[in-house]
This record gives structure tokens, sequence and C-alpha cells, in this order.
């Protein structure tokens, strides 16, 4: 689960992962959470339903990795009891990928703040 404590409204972080998968895969990941309202709240963050991420049948069984930057919002700072989502596109009961992640990350990219996150 990402550490929501080290979330800054306006820094800049880069949205990354590696993935690999057996059959070609469409994708997006998204960081869900509880608002300040009480209400669950999904948003994307590495692609997009709209724009979703590609292995194409040529990639299968090779890793592959996908990056985006992303802006904080004070939606997304705000949020509780955070998790990641992936989310897959054209997917059927009779064609399943089989997925391997390796290095989910959000780091740190720019933004000015007085004092480090350390939790």
């Amino acid at each position: 689960y990402p550490n929501t404590n080290c979330f800054v409204k306006g820094f800049k972080y880069n949205v990354g992962l590696r993935i690999r998968s057996n059959i070609a895969f469409k994708f997006y990941i998204q960081l869900c959470g509880t608002l300040s309202t009480g209400s669950w709240h999904c948003s994307h963050i590495l692609g997009g339903s709209n724009s979703p991420l590609v292995i194409e049948a040529s990639e299968a069984g090779v890793w592959k990795t996908f990056s985006q930057p992303l802006l904080m919002s004070e939606t997304l700072d705000g949020l509780t009891n955070a998790r990641w989502e992936l989310i897959s596109k054209d997917e059927s009961s009779s064609n399943r990928a089989v997925l391997d992640l390796d290095d989910i990350s959000m780091k740190f990219e720019s933004g000015v703040s007085s004092e480090p996150c350390i939790y």
C-alpha cells in the first residue's frame, strides 16, 4: 500500500512499474482510497481507461517498463486507506493474462518542502 503520509499537494512524482504478461494485454493503474468526506475515490495514475498501457503480442513473456509523471492533487494528497488497482482492458474469461509485477513505485521528482518525509 502506498504511504500517503508522504504525498504533498503540488509536488511532482514519477509513477512506474515493470510488468510481464503471457499474452497481449492492455491495462491502467489507479490509486484509490477514502476521501475526507468518507467516500471512496479512484484516480488514474498510470495510463487511463481511454489511453491504456499496452503489451503487444510480440512482447508477451518479456519484462516491460512503464512510467509517467504525476502532479499530486489535493484529492490524492488527502486519501487514506490508499491502494493500487490494476484494471485490465479487453480481457475475457477465455483470454486471461498471467501477470508478474515488479518495481512498483511512486518516486518524488520535484517540489519544495521544509521537512523530509520519514515514516
